[in-house]
């Protein structure tokens, strides 16, 4: 199949799906982000936000 589509179809098809995945990891990863928050005692999560809030910072 790939071998009758014109290289930029492909190229096209190929970052579109790239994009598609992105999306999906990273909704992926944010519904794993709060379970895990969910599984940690309150000190383990303050202390987690508050790295990520420091590297947002900078």
């Amino acid at each position: 199949m790939f071998a009758f589509m014109h290289p930029f179809q492909t190229i096209r098809r190929l970052e579109h799906e790239v994009t598609e995945l992105r999306t999906q990891l990273a909704t992926e990863k944010s519904v794993h982000g709060c379970r895990a928050i969910s599984l940690m005692t309150p000190v383990e999560s303050i202390s987690m936000l508050q790295s990520k809030g420091a590297d947002m910072l900078t």
